[in-house]
């Protein structure tokens, strides 16, 4: 039996469906099968960006189960980091314009939409394309 998650958002929600192959599948069974696969906005990260990121994503990263709640703030990321407040937002804003010029929703700054919202969302896109993984929290600082 083989197992399977399909993982997706629809809107502001992320979900998750797990399932198992009880048969064979049409590939083992030696028949053509066409598939699609759809990836959107997964992007290069340079060190920086993907330290920005690691900081942000690292409640999620080590498995809290109330992450979003966990979410440093940026004051405390730009100091963990070495970075004034106004070089962690700019790299911020300018990873989510990346992100919203690729169709993801909830990037850009919107009336009556908290940015702690357009981080938590930065941060489930980021680890749910496996673009930032545990092992990139080794390559952050300590907390002060």
């Amino acid at each position: 039996m083989r197992e399977f998650v399909v993982a997706f958002d629809a809107g502001p929600a992320s979900y998750e469906i797990g399932g198992a192959l009880a048969e064979p599948t049409p590939l083992e069974l030696g028949v053509s099968v066409a598939s699609d696969t759809v990836e959107f906005a997964t992007i290069s990260l340079n060190a920086e960006q993907r330290m920005l990121v690691a900081a942000l994503a690292e409640p999620l990263l080590r498995g809290r189960t109330d992450w979003q709640s966990e979410i440093p703030g940026n004051k405390e990321i730009a100091r963990r980091l070495g970075w004034t407040v106004s070089k962690f937002n700019r790299k911020l804003d300018y990873l989510c314009r990346r992100l919203a010029e690729q169709g993801v929703d909830g990037m850009q700054g919107e009336s009556g939409v908290l940015a702690t919202s357009r981080r938590a969302r930065l941060v489930r896109h980021m680890v749910d394309r496996r673009l930032v993984v545990v092992t990139d929290l080794d390559a952050l600082p300590a907390p002060p």
